[in-house]
């Protein structure tokens, strides 16, 4: 007796299909606008690293991108950050919020280091953080979106600690009807000047 192969296989696929469990509907994640920081404030303690900052006492500081970058967000962004991670889509979209990054410092030149991690950088000026010098600057991420940075190397001069923050653009004509994307502002600068401000190496 002979089979006949092709039936055999759409017998197989229709039963395969017939007890597949219906997929589920993917979570909704909240929506809103970033919440206002509050006056109040918090410390920060990263014992690893051996600093501390102050943050808004209803933002979060949350661990993310293989816990290479702390980042603080505000309660909205937060509820966002917790959804895409039940969802297990944490690298999908992140929300927006003030990152704290540290990474191996590769060069004794300040300068140097920022440019090993971000190839276009605009230097605006030399500041002290925490009795660091520090190099305020704009940089763009992978996806071309434009940041404020500051960078400046730990006291152990291993690591290079980043922190910054997304900044707001605008869609605009020019003159020839061309479309041209212009910064407008600093997005959650308050929160970015108190941790900057705030920033203390404990040991």
């Amino acid at each position: 007796m002979k089979f006949n192969t092709k039936l055999l296989i759409s017998v197989i696929g229709i039963l395969i299909l017939c007890h597949q469990s219906p997929a589920k509907a993917a979570e909704p994640c909240p929506e809103g606008a970033i919440e206002e920081a509050s006056e109040e404030t918090r410390t920060y303690l990263n014992t690893e690293y051996e600093f501390t900052f102050e943050l808004p006492a209803n933002y979060r500081a949350v661990l993310a991108f293989n816990n290479s970058v702390i980042s603080i967000l505000d309660p909205i962004s937060y509820e966002i950050f917790q959804c895409l991670v039940r969802r297990r889509e944490p690298g999908h979209y992140f929300p927006s919020g003030v990152n704290v990054e540290i990474k191996q410092l590769k060069y004794d030149n300040l300068l140097d280091a920022i440019q090993e991690e971000y190839d276009d950088i605009k230097a605006i000026r030399t500041i002290s953080i925490s009795r660091q010098k520090s190099i305020l600057y704009l940089y763009k991420d992978p996806h071309s979106e434009p940041y404020l940075g500051v960078s400046f190397a730990h006291p152990n001069r291993r690591h290079l600690i980043t922190i910054s923050v997304p900044i707001e653009v605008e869609l605009i004509s020019n003159s020839q009807g061309q479309d041209e994307v212009v910064p407008t502002d600093v997005m959650l600068k308050d929160v970015m000047k108190l941790i900057t401000s705030t920033f203390k190496f404990t040991d």
